[in-house]
């Protein structure tokens, strides 16, 4: 999981909230204009397990602040509020179904309902969860990388967690193959700039914001992967494809 900012979609946001305001009963959340600003703005990726989803499933549209909850009958006023309204795959927003955030310590991918307003809390997830290898680890003493650890089974999935462990062998495999690469010259290896090239591009691909667990691809492997463009640079002679990458990470990590 981590924190998706909206900023950058500020206009898509705002229109967003307007097609909720024109169809504001029943279930009109669920209409194509705000369907397709939330797949932007998650690029594709479960708000809460970070998998993509689309290509093998329809995504659902998961209420941070449920739309029914007994204890809680205020959460209803925001059913058609845009910034309580997540990308979700089916499996994620069963699993947190009409369950209480507050109650279970569920973390929101950005915005939460604080003293009167809606808050983003960017650091939040970060000091919340880490990731070690394929699996994802509550932070000492944090209830709510816990609760949403334990809510969405993340660690439990057995779907789920042998696809990062795919995901991250594929990053191992490439990091491994270019740590061979820069040790060799261009007389050893025919096209090697180009080789190198195409395995950076292939490598970076995995901390995309629309790339898979993302995260867990930065956490493990960022500073690697800066230090292997370091090496390259200097081979090349090029210094802002790293310093592009590094400040890119920094901002993910």
């Amino acid at each position: 999981m981590k924190y998706v900012g909206r900023e950058e979609f500020e206009w898509e946001c705002e229109l967003a909230q307007k097609a909720l305001q024109k169809y504001s009963s029943g279930k009109k959340y669920n209409n194509e204009v705000v369907q397709n600003m939330l797949r932007q703005v998650y690029h594709g990726c479960c708000a809460y397990c970070e998998g993509r989803v689309e290509p093998t499933a329809y995504f659902e549209i998961e209420h941070y602040y449920p739309k029914k909850n007994k204890s809680h009958r205020e959460y209803k006023q925001w059913v058609t509020e845009f910034k309580n309204l997540h990308y979700a795959c089916p499996r994620c927003n069963r699993l947190k179904g009409n369950k209480d955030p507050k109650f279970y310590h569920i973390l929101s991918p950005n915005y939460y309902f604080d003293n009167g307003g809606w808050v983003t809390k960017p650091n939040e997830i970060d000091s919340s969860l880490y990731y070690a290898g394929h699996k994802v680890f509550a932070r000492k003493g944090s209830l709510q990388g816990a609760g949403t650890i334990a809510v969405f089974k993340l660690n439990e999935r057995q779907s789920l967690w042998i696809d990062r462990l795919r995901k991250y062998a594929e990053c191992y495999y490439l990091m491994n193959v270019i740590y061979g690469l820069l040790g060799k010259s261009s007389k050893e290896v025919k096209d090697l700039d180009s080789a190198l090239q195409i395995l950076f591009g292939q490598l970076v691909a995995y901390t995309n914001p629309d790339a898979a667990y993302s995260t867990m691809i930065v956490q493990n492997f960022g500073t690697e992967i800066c230090k292997l463009m370091k090496v390259w640079q200097y081979k090349r002679n090029e210094k802002s494809i790293c310093e592009q990458f590094r400040k890119r990470i920094m901002g993910i990590a």
